[in-house]
């Protein structure tokens, strides 16, 4: 360790220099950390035992030493207890007895701690905290530990605080420890644990700490009548977040402690165990529920046994061989094995991870479960990750019905009775008794929750009898915790165990004299035809473990069933349909190929042009990102297969955020469709969803009814859907559940208007009908009226209130003050759309913001199947069965520089063959008619979920760029450069940019950039200072290498910046929606070509300042 040789404290950087360096070239630290610990420990006994040698490389290391469990090492630890001060395990000396909690096996393990160990602990919670520091700034050195003091019993913690230099490196890399300072972070071991303890000296308290206990008395009394809700942030107000172990077993309890938090970021802690650090935790930004944990190759030799997972089940069949750390899949499941530098040997640590990604060429973790910890009686094997599953379903009822929540739960095989049956333990929280129906349907929800085949097949052939729930007094587990605390379990460590064996007769026995109540399931096999957002996942499950031959099928069925069509007749494939014969007779085509073929089925040609089966229908795309509107094929199997992947991310959206009933708030506009010659309807691909004859019955059960009728969503005139959608969201407040948009600028338009004529709406809540200045279209406006039967004073003075109070709150939070029961907000807020992610979240207040999936007018690409992820960091897992996909790999030009505009290509790769880190542009063939079709997005390969790809979308068109000279800047760097402009300067002045554009300006010469924005509040004479910082750092923000070096050579001249008045990019949008663009799809151009001299004129008579950046001068 650089720091440790040098005696040098690095900083933050210096420590994520260092970490950056290390994961480069992680097999490298890998063979030369093995070589270190064999070489030290060449004298060992144990591995003298084995044979070893001496002999310090991986293969010989790895056919001489075997795999072992604690079992295995357990005498020769007992002996180093014991006082054997020889080299059993190490040649360097013992320092101490490390102790595991006791709770997952049932019985407390030794384990070897020494300096060295120590050293290694250390390293990873300085890279972690270098990390989190980075993103959750700490200006002052204080933190609040939950951890118990006092006691001889040792554990990892303790040992960590008692070692000298621990001190001295927490000034670097932890917090002080109950300084008198304002506190910055909160922390405690494990998400059960309380944060602080406030003890009064002998004699009362001195009159400042008087005041202090007044205060936090004033403060608590006000928090109990909001069940606390915001507690931490409430007594702690400078505190910027809370850390702690909040994954596995813990994950149950980031429900309760968010509600505790009140809007402050959770911050996952780092991956480990009693034997020693794993992983990191370098993305601190994502929640819990998405948290993933880099491997520190520098801790420990690493290796890991691939499990396929047959249902639950990883502890049967033969295991294959050990790999090593850099050899791990992407998607696959493992068995961790370390070597540390404290004498365990190619151990089996029992944990299961998933590797989700690469940091550099080390491994991201997600923590699984602990391997063999099941419910099992019959061929059913169910781990503590499914009962979490089961329970975290069955809980939904109660947050619905009563407010409840689960505090803790256990489970336990009761195979004492013929047959044997699941007992599963909860205590809930309040005082309030819960009706025995609602409990019934709780536990008949638990039975369903397992969904492993072995427990189904086991329930309906009556080999497992019907699960029992028992309810338990509150303060059961206190119990269960003392307990466990009186045999000597630590209670830092402590760890609930969710599966209590039948040996633990003493837990057991607590548990069912603690039960109040008692409930057998009454369950019976979901009913043919009904949605189950857990059958859909399990089918997602599948197709996505083998995805290539998933899509070799896909491929097998497109061509055969268009075999006959004339384009692929043409290209001579004769009916093969291999993907080989298929790639090399099919050429890669951009719509411009394709489009005389479209054009013929447009104007009336019904034979077998592109597709056998009929076409129903030409969606339209909306012509704002090439300059015209393209003509597609739409047919009923695109409709299904776009239907299909809607249901797979609904499965998971509602798995995150249950929607049982209600309505949604959806602002969404059908695009008023027109007739080609051909007899086609013509119109939106979105639209063509809707008209659907099936859309209303397929999507009945995966979405709540929208609040507006379709009299509205057709309505024809956008400014009057607008205001309908308000009104009618207004008039069904209590009941929205979901609000939505397709794309985030809608949102933010939706509630901009929401600023100016919240007043009128109040009047129309009055009166008992629309406005009819404001709805003209008839059809609308008796459509609205039936849903106002008669005036409604007391809505009306309800909504006025509540507005009136936004408008000096400057809007935040409206969604959850005027729709307080919604669940969370749902849009595409990638890509361009990421600019509007903030001003949404500023509406939201705290709602969860999900990104939409990743689809085009060609068709869908891929669901979002993990919600819960921030839209910043969100990804799509493509669906392999939509489609054949190809991937174009695209690398940097070596005339490109650092930006993303100018790419080399590749031959394309299949699905499964994509890098990760890399981009690639998509490629599609589809059942609609489209083969090996350049879909033109650029994307970025983030992980693989099972066998197929998650994909971070980067922009749309790869050639879609700033370019004068040698300089090429796409919409991306746009977009961050505007964005870092406003972050470093706009943000101190409480502006925002409410939406930009962009033009490369060649009419004189040297060319330029121009780049228009509109701000929040109109510009000043006094802020010109202010708008020049921000045009010289719009001019810094491009810093791709053509632009850098043209601009210091003066071959493109000083960025322009164009101020516009408020309402412009409205004036915009009306104009391409006079020309045809539909509502629905509108996406504003980030970079305006010179030959749409309409839209650069509405720019520049709306210009009402202008800068020139002096940024190179």
């Amino acid at each position: 360790m650089a720091e440790e040789e040098n005696g040098k404290k690095l900083s933050g950087e210096e420590t994520i220099a260092e970490f950056e360096q290390l994961t480069r070239d992680a097999a490298a630290v890998q063979r030369a950390l093995l070589r270190r610990i064999l070489s030290d420990n060449a004298a060992a006994e144990y591995l003298l035992e084995l044979g070893l040698d001496g002999r310090t490389d991986p293969d010989s290391f790895r056919a001489v030493v075997p795999l072992a469990t604690h079992e295995n090492l357990e005498p020769y630890i007992a002996r180093i207890a014991g006082g054997d001060a020889s080299p059993v395990l190490t040649g360097k000396p013992v320092a101490s007895i490390s102790l595991s909690s006791g709770t997952t096996q049932g019985k407390r393990k030794y384990l070897p701690f020494n300096h060295d160990l120590f050293m290694m602990a250390m390293r990873v919670y300085q890279t972690s905290f270098a990390f989190r520091n980075s993103d959750l700034y700490i200006t002052y050195n204080t933190c609040m530990q939950g951890v118990p003091r006092g006691g001889r019993q040792q554990i990892a913690a303790v040992h960590l605080r008692q070692q000298p230099v621990h001190d001295k490196r927490r000034a670097d890399g932890h917090h002080g420890h109950h300084q008198p300072v304002p506190h910055r972070g909160i922390q405690a071991h494990d998400a059960r644990h309380p944060v602080a303890v406030l003890q009064p000296r002998r004699g009362g308290l001195r009159p400042g700490l008087q005041r202090v206990a007044d205060e936090v008395a004033r403060k608590c009394a006000g928090l109990r009548d909001s069940s606390w809700y915001g507690l931490i942030a409430a007594l702690w107000p400078n505190a910027k977040y809370v850390h702690s172990i909040v994954t596995g077993s813990m994950e149950h309890y980031v429900k309760k402690l968010r509600h505790y938090a009140g809007g402050l970021p959770l911050v996952a802690m780092d991956y480990g165990a009693s034997e020693g650090m794993v992983a990191a935790n370098t993305d601190p930004g994502l929640p819990p529920e998405s948290a993933t944990f880099t491997v520190h190759p520098g801790v420990a030799y690493f290796e890991f046994i691939p499990l396929n997972k047959v249902s639950s089940d990883y502890g049967t069949g033969a295991e294959a061989e050990p790999i090593g750390l850099t050899d791990v899949t992407v998607g696959q499941d493992y068995e961790v094995i370390m070597t540390t530098v404290a004498g365990l040997y190619r151990y089996r640590l029992g944990d299961v991870v998933k590797v989700t990604g690469f940091y550099n060429s080390t491994p991201k973790l997600k923590f699984v479960c602990r391997r063999n910890l099941m419910l099992s009686i019959n061929i059913d094997k169910n781990s503590e990750q499914d009962l979490q599953l089961a329970v975290g379903r069955a809980a939904k009822i109660l947050a619905a019905e009563k407010n409840l929540e689960v505090i803790d739960y256990t489970s336990h095989a009761d195979v004492s009775s013929n047959p044997g049956h699941y007992i599963v333990f909860w205590e809930l929280n309040g005082d309030d008794a819960c009706d025995d129906d609602v409990l019934q349907r709780c536990c008949d929800e638990l039975d369903r929750g397992f969904v492993d085949p072995g427990y189904v097949g086991s329930r309906k052939a009556r080999a497992i009898g019907p699960l029992e729930l028992q309810v338990l007094e509150k303060g059961t587990f206190r119990k269960v915790l003392r307990y466990y605390h009186s045999r000597g379990a630590p209670v830092n460590q402590f760890k609930l165990p969710r599966c209590v064996a039948s040996s633990n007769s003493s837990v057991l026995q607590i548990l069912s004299s603690n039960a109040v109540k008692v409930f057998f399931s009454t369950a019976m096999p979901e009913k043919a035809g009904k949605f189950n957002g857990e059958e859909v996942i399990a089918e997602f499950e599948r197709l996505t473990r083998d995805a290539a031959a998933v899509q070799r099928e896909t491929l097998r069925r497109i061509l055969v069933e268009n075999a006959d069509v004339e384009y692929l007749q043409g290209l001579g494939l004769n009916g093969r349909t291999d993907p080989d014969s298929f790639r090399a007779c099919v050429p890669l085509a951009t719509h411009a190929d394709l489009e005389p073929y479209i054009a013929r089925i447009a104007d009336g040609d019904t034979s077998a042009v592109l597709t056998s089966k009929p076409v129903t229908s030409i969606s339209l795309s909306s012509g704002t990102t090439q300059g015209k509107r393209k003509y597609l094929l739409f047919n009923d199997e695109l409709f299904k297969l776009t239907i299909h992947a809607y249901r797979t991310s609904f499965a998971y959206r509602n798995r995150a955020f249950p929607v049982d009933d209600g309505m949604a708030l959806e602002f969404i506009y059908g695009s008023m469709p027109f007739t080609t010659k051909g007899g086609l309807t013509a119109t939106t691909g979105t639209t063509n969803l809707y008209r659907h004859q099936d859309y209303e019955p397929r999507t009945r059960d995966i979405k709540p009814r929208c609040c507006s009728p379709d009299e509205v969503i057709f309505a024809g005139d956008f400014g009057e859907a607008l205001y309908c959608h308000l009104l009618c969201g207004l008039l069904s407040a209590g009941e929205v559940r979901t609000v939505f948009a397709m794309f985030a600028h809608n949102l933010v338009l939706a509630f901009q208007t929401l600023e100016r004529v919240w007043e009128e709406l109040c009047d129309d809540i009055r009166r008992g009908a629309p406005s009819p200045a404001r709805v003209t279209a008839l059809a609308a406006r008796n459509a609205v009226s039936a849903l106002m039967p008669a005036p409604n004073a007391a809505l009306a003075d309800e909504v006025a209130r509540k507005c009136a109070g936004l408008v000096g709150r400057s809007w935040r939070g409206v969604i959850p003050a005027l729709w307080p029961n919604a669940r969370y907000v749902h849009s595409i807020m990638t890509g361009s759309m990421e600019h509007y992610v903030r001003r949404i979240r500023h509406y939201a207040g705290g709602l969860p913001l999900v990104a939409m999936d990743y689809g085009a007018s060609e068709g869908m690409v891929a669901p979002n199947v993990e919600p819960t992820v921030p839209p910043e960091h969100a990804t799509f897992t493509v669906l392999p069965d939509v489609a054949y996909f190809e991937f174009v790999p695209l690398k940097m030009a070596s005339d490109g520089g650092g930006g993303d505009g100018c790419y080399d290509e590749a031959e394309p790769v299949g699905l499964t063959d994509v890098t990760v880190g890399e981009h690639y542009e998509v490629v599609m063939t589809t059942f609609a008619g489209l083969y090996r079709y350049r879909l033109g997005d650029v994307v970025k390969v983030a992980g693989f979920y099972n066998a197929t790809p998650k994909l971070k979308f980067v922009s749309r068109g790869k050639n879609l760029t700033l370019s004068i000279n040698v300089d090429m800047n796409t919409e991306r760097d746009v977009q961050l450069a505007v964005d870092g402009a406003a972050a470093k300067v706009l943000a101190a002045e409480k502006l925002e940019v409410v939406d930009y554009t962009s033009h490369a300006d060649v009419s004189s010469n040297p060319g330029h950039y121009v780049v228009f924005w509109e701000l929040s509040a109109e510009a000043y004479d006094d802020d010109d200072d202010v708008l020049q910082r921000c045009c010289d750092e719009l001019d810094r923000g491009f810093m791709e290498a053509g632009y850098v070096s043209s601009r210091r050579t003066r071959g493109i001249g000083p960025l322009e910046l164009r101020v516009l008045r408020r309402g412009a990019f409205q004036e915009v949008m009306r104009h391409y929606i006079s020309l045809g663009a539909p509502v629905n799809q509108f996406k504003l151009p980030r970079c305006v070509a010179r030959n749409n001299s309409g839209v650069l004129q509405i720019l520049s008579g709306n210009t009402v300042k202008v800068f020139f950046s002096a940024a190179y001068d």
